[in-house]
């Protein structure tokens, strides 16, 4: 699940945390600040816009630096596919704009092939007796 900032500063009040971080003699502005550091440096880019969310940002699971999801209606049930990886941010930029420009198209793919490669992504590689064929997400499956 992605949150935002909000979500994050509303999830860390509920549980607590920012109470927890007194302790550690950081006062809750302080968390917050570090929350929106954190925010600043993962997202890269965002668009949405009817049903479609693409999101760019820096990742630290996966074996390049830089990725863009989608997340629409059409795919995968909603959920996210990661459709593209990049080494550095100037790809990351460009990439993305070619994600909004693919998916606001008049016609969208037939399929997402999901390129991530984070751990969770390798594992199911390893676990999937069908090798990748679960990165492949037609369109209105």
């Amino acid at each position: 699940m992605t949150r935002t900032y909000e979500q994050w500063v509303k999830w860390a009040e509920e549980e607590g945390f920012l109470d927890d971080w007194v302790w550690y003699e950081a006062s809750p502005e302080f968390v917050k600040d570090l929350l929106n550091d954190w925010k600043e440096e993962r997202e890269q880019a965002n668009k949405t816009a009817d049903n479609l969310i693409v999101d760019t940002c820096a990742v630290t699971d996966a074996e390049q630096p830089f990725e863009t999801g989608v997340s629409h209606p059409a795919y995968n049930d909603r959920e996210w596919v990661i459709v593209e990886m990049y080494d550095t941010e100037e790809q990351a930029r460009q990439g993305h704009d070619k994600w909004v420009a693919t998916m606001t198209a008049e016609s969208l793919p037939e399929t997402l092939i999901d390129a991530g490669t984070s751990v969770v992504n390798q594992l199911r590689d390893a676990s999937n007796p069908g090798g990748d064929s679960w990165r492949e997400f037609k369109k209105g499956d």
